[in-house]
């Protein structure tokens, strides 16, 4: 397999990479990572800006927040594909031979958060898949990525005659950059030329989140907050596609070499499905327990809903233990702990009950008041 291998592969990282989409894989944050993604009541920090904008109202004076998580596997062939950027034949003499099944995320948020009523945030995100079996071109590569800045704003409001304690509105005004790519490169049997497409687009669009939090005192137990949120108000994505068909040999001397045939460039817009989700949160009172409930829905024509849930447990005051899992199209088990004492660090670790490849590490650093 020779230069559309390499041409393929290494564009579509550098896209995903130099680009990196408002969707995540591993949710945002280790708080709520390790609680199973909940976050649409209960976030208390930057991270509101991804659950629910209104719930920046439950964060502190003051909170700087940088977070990441990945998920990868093939660590090798993923930076080969990078680092022969300028010797593809290494990477062919390397690979060709070999079967490819190597897949690769990462997601994060870094974000200012300031007296509980603005924030400013972006959010990153990026997958590659990259498929491919030994001794043959036929392979197949997906890569998307993209980030969101937002701008969140929140704000506390009385309503009289409502059963709330508090209400807190809030609403992220979004700038979207997405870039997605994708080849499939068919095998050949018996051995003849092939031709393929690939298809790159980037996109640029705006975008808008509006939430709320109501809490209610539960007399001899708690308080109650329960959230909603509603997600890509209005999100509209221009995306300009590129789309390439190459002619590939499968026969020596100049196996995997291709021809370019045709190229061609489109534009077109994108509405985006709006997303409505509920959430819920309780403190157990006495041993401070904290549990959570979330449940999301997609629109579209490709809906899906799922349900997470999760539970805190403070131990000695700065540090806290957690755990939560998540149903639906994916599911996953999570588990991770936190020390906020000022500084603050958190982790966790996501476990994918379908595919262990997409098993997952997230960490975070920040400053809290």
């Amino acid at each position: 397999m020779k230069r559309i291998f390499y041409f393929v592969l290494v564009s579509a990282m550098v896209l995903s990479f130099s680009s990196v989409a408002s969707a995540t894989v591993m949710g945002v944050g280790a708080r709520s990572s390790a609680m199973g993604g909940v976050g649409i009541a209960t976030a208390n920090d930057i991270t509101a800006a991804y659950y629910n904008p209104a719930c920046l109202s439950n964060a502190g004076a003051f909170d700087l927040k940088l977070s990441g998580g990945y998920a990868m596997n093939d660590l090798e062939v993923l930076l080969s594909a990078l680092n022969a950027a300028g010797d593809p034949i290494t990477f062919v003499e390397n690979f060709y031979d070999k079967k490819i099944d190597a897949h690769g995320a990462l997601s994060g948020i870094a974000g200012l958060q300031v007296g509980k009523t603005i924030g400013v945030s972006a959010i990153p995100s990026a997958i590659v898949r990259a498929n491919k079996e030994a001794d043959t071109v036929n392979s197949t590569f997906i890569a998307k990525g993209g980030y969101t800045g937002i701008v969140t704003f929140a704000q506390e409001i009385d309503i009289p005659g409502l059963p709330f304690s508090s209400i807190s509105i809030g609403g992220n005004i979004k700038a979207v950059n997405d870039a997605n790519g994708y080849a499939n490169i068919p095998s050949s049997s018996p051995p003849s030329p092939v031709t393929t497409e690939s298809t790159f687009n980037v996109g640029t669009g705006m975008g808008f989140d509006l939430g709320a939090t109501g809490k209610v005192d539960i007399p001899g137990l708690s308080t109650l907050t329960v959230g909603v949120v509603l997600r890509d108000v209005l999100e509209t994505i221009g995306y300009k596609d590129k789309t390439a068909t190459y002619q590939v040999s499968t026969t020596p001397p100049n196996e995997g070499e291709a021809t370019l045939l045709s190229e061609s460039e489109t534009d077109r817009s994108y509405i985006a499905p709006m997303t409505i989700g509920m959430g819920a949160g309780l403190t157990l009172p006495g041993i401070g327990t904290l549990l959570a409930a979330d449940m999301n829905m997609v629109g579209g024509d490709d809906g899906d809903a799922t349900m997470r849930f999760g539970f805190e447990q403070p131990v000695i005051g700065i540090f806290a233990v957690r755990g939560g899992w998540s149903t639906g199209a994916s599911s996953s088990i999570s588990y991770g702990a936190g020390i906020r004492a000022g500084a603050t660090f958190d982790f966790a670790y996501v476990v994918d009950s379908k595919d262990s490849r997409a098993n997952a590490l997230v960490f975070e650093l920040g400053a809290q008041i």
